[in-house]
């Protein structure tokens, strides 16, 4: 085989240069294959939060017939995994996302180009963020009033800890031109554990690397916090509400937009966590989202939790938050509908728009008048992952989105009055790569949308279903595509493995559209057999009432309609039904994930020691089930045997050897031994490899 390495010496962009403490690029190293190689790539970028990673390849021409994978591993470990693999989304970019990643872990990276002159593989590193901890002060300064906050925050130098008197009166916040640094934020916070009370804005413009920390905030005129021009900024435990601004404005409890305004264009890595989002007196929501039009705020009403917009720039996480009473939920693409508007084949597209690499996971988000998550806009590879929807009009919107991709895994929601996920745009742009994996989605009962809406005027591409489960009242998939001819469309979608069920004891509960001319254009069926045998999709669908709790979730009022949709037996037909997704069904119980949000009987992990005695355990129950098979059984065994008596004599060295062996006989023989067998037993070995050494 002939190998070349290539080392690359890089021409940044400002906006790479200025991500460079989380977005990283290096050197790949190169081999041809057979002598031939694919497009070389030019670039390799990572970034790593706290459990998943984004990677991004740029190749030297315009992309033409190539594809590409993605395999990762823990640095300590020898096998590597398979990823989700690249999705194109500009003329010369690719991205894929890794999830379920340890944190602070360091993984090795391979990625694999083909196309039809040949293959080449490139190699990285990633690091995962460590979990979240307030800073450490080098400076307290305990404030009383307002005069003495503006005097605080006037002073503040890197480090610094502005807190606040809860019994004091403050009107704003105002953090302008002064910034922090990554090893030492300014905090303002509180001198308690009671919030202290803003009546009124807290502004961060061109300011960087500041911490919000436990703090009541309520702006009657405006945005609750408002980030603009900043970067690497942290707004946590804190309670933002009810920030007005008037009739007809667009204002939100958090607002973050123009990162060209400040001195890293392109960047916001900010953090939203553990937040309460809420906006507490308006006129109420009535049960069909109304008064008036769902997108219109009531009167007194917040408009968004969270929004960002106009350039918000890359790398912002939201985790954690509750939030409800507002109209949306949470839009964090931005840039709706703005010029440009590019195409697939355009290049370098996060030149224009840098909106990239966001996580939202793991929100609360109930009572909205609108949109739970409104994905609207311009992003690029990011991950909408664990968020629990309750009452809105839709909860999840991706009208339209582009370029992608964008993934939606195991999030559930019950309670939209419209469609669990809506793909009807009316404004310009194609939506396009966007991978809908393990959700559960209900529809409330009374409505009539179903649970998949895709409307018109729209234009939609490659848009992945599995593993999902749609329980329905009426639809399980309704399609519109009457009145735009031939410029409108639903094109080069997937739905595969996901359970459907109605309610309807007779009718239509599959409507499907593509583009105007194609004969199953606006075509109805009435069960999923017909379905699958007229469009090609769900072959391997199943059709059944999937048996889900449905009961209120604790804590929560009554008109949230938050629900547990996890499974409630294990006669449910989604258990052990779904598709294995590389890089996405990375834990489950049996042979093959369920399908759904939830995975029924899979606890919770625990950490458990590893030893050669709990390893022959789990080979003794794997070949109960019939998750390994000979020969791999007896030469898994012979290696334990072999380390076990090398370790008992003191020699570590051949013990480690007999044990990466084992890693050996796993990898040479995966037909021998299924994904989630493997995955378990690669990671005990490499527990054991770490503690002898």
């Amino acid at each position: 085989m002939l190998k070349r390495r290539h080392i690359y010496t890089y021409r940044f962009t400002c906006i790479v240069l200025a991500a460079l403490l989380i977005f990283v690029t290096y050197p790949p190293s190169f081999s041809a294959v057979n002598g031939s190689s694919a497009t070389e790539l030019v670039n390799i970028e990572t970034y790593g939060n706290f459990e998943t990673a984004g990677i991004d390849i740029k190749f030297e021409n315009l992309i033409t017939d190539e594809t590409a994978s993605v395999f990762y591993k823990k640095s300590s470990e020898t096998i590597y995994r398979e990823g989700h693999h690249f999705t194109k989304y500009d003329g010369n970019h690719m991205a894929a996302s890794l999830f379920d990643l340890k944190k602070d872990t360091t993984y090795d990276i391979k990625i694999v180009v083909n196309s039809s002159q040949g293959s080449s593989e490139y190699f990285t590193t990633v690091k995962t963020k460590p979990e979240y901890t307030p800073p450490l002060a080098s400076k307290t300064v305990n404030v009383g009033n307002q005069q003495e906050l503006d005097a605080a925050i006037a002073n503040a130098k890197p480090g610094d800890h502005i807190l606040l008197d809860p019994t004091g009166v403050y009107s704003s916040a105002i953090f302008e031109n002064k910034s922090g640094t990554e090893a030492n934020p300014i905090l303002i916070g509180s001198q308690g554990m009671d919030k202290p009370f803003i009546e009124g804005p807290v502004k961060l413009y061109r300011s960087n690397y500041i911490v919000v920390n436990n703090l009541e905030v309520h702006n009657e005129e405006g945005i609750g916090v408002q980030i603009r021009g900043s970067h690497y900024d942290v707004v946590v435990n804190s309670h933002i509400h009810d920030s007005i601004g008037g009739p007809t404005t667009y204002h939100g409890n958090i607002h973050i937009h123009h990162s060209d305004e400040g001195n890293m264009p392109g960047i916001g890595g900010h953090l939203i966590m553990n937040n309460v989002l809420s906006d507490e007196d308006h006129e109420p929501i009535t049960e069909t989202q109304g008064p008036g039009n769902s997108n219109t705020a009531n009167d007194r009403q917040t408009y968004f939790g969270i929004k960002q917009d106009d350039n918000p720039g890359a790398f912002t996480t939201m985790r954690g938050n509750i939030i409800y009473g507002v109209v949306d939920g949470i839009a964090p693409s931005g840039d709706e509908n703005s010029d440009p508007v590019l195409d697939q084949d355009d290049p370098d597209l996060l030149l224009t728009y840098p909106n990239q690499n966001m996580d939202i996971y793991d929100n609360i988000i109930y009572n909205v008048k609108d949109d739970g998550i409104e994905m609207d806009g311009l992003a690029v590879n990011s991950r909408v992952f664990r968020n629990h929807i309750g009452k809105a009009e839709n909860s999840i919107s991706v009208a339209p989105v582009y370029p992608g991709p964008i993934f939606f895994v195991g999030n559930s929601a019950f309670g939209a009055d419209q469609g669990s996920t809506k793909l009807n745009t009316g404004v310009r742009g194609e939506t396009r790569n966007l991978y809908f994996y393990n959700n559960t989605f209900v529809q409330k009962p009374g409505t009539t949308y179903g649970v998949i809406y895709r409307g018109e005027p729209a234009k939609t591409n490659n848009i992945v279903y599995k593993n999902n489960i749609f329980l329905a009242e009426t639809r399980v998939v309704n399609s519109d595509n009457y009145n735009y001819g031939m410029n409108m469309w639903h094109l080069n979608h997937v739905f595969d493995y996901n359970l459907g069920f109605s309610k309807l004891t007779e009718g239509t509960v599959y409507k499907w559209s593509t583009i105007q001319g194609d004969p199953l254009n606006n075509a109805r069926f009435d069960t999923l057999e017909e379905f699958r045998t007229a469009t090609g999709q769900e072959e391997h669908g199943v059709w059944g009432d999937p048996i889900l709790n449905l009961t209120p979730l604790a804590g929560y009022p009554e008109y949230s309609l938050l629900l547990d949709l996890s499974i409630a037996s294990e006669d449910s037909p989604a258990i052990g039904a779904g598709a294995i997704i590389p890089g996405i069904t990375n834990r489950f119980a049996g042979d093959a994930p369920d399908i759904g949000a939830f995975q029924y009987g899979l606890e919770d992990e625990v950490e458990i020691e590893a030893s050669i005695e709990y390893m022959n355990q789990l080979i003794d129950q794997y070949i109960a089930s019939g998750e390994l098979g000979s020969p791999l059984t007896k030469q898994l065994e012979n290696s334990l045997k072999q380390a076990e008596h090398h370790l008992t004599k003191g020699s570590i060295k051949q013990a480690t050897k007999f044990m990466q062996d084992f890693l050996k006989h796993m990898n040479n023989k995966k037909d021998k031994i299924s994904a989630n067998a493997r995955l378990e037993l690669e990671e005990n070995a490499n527990k054991l490899i770490d503690s002898w050494n």
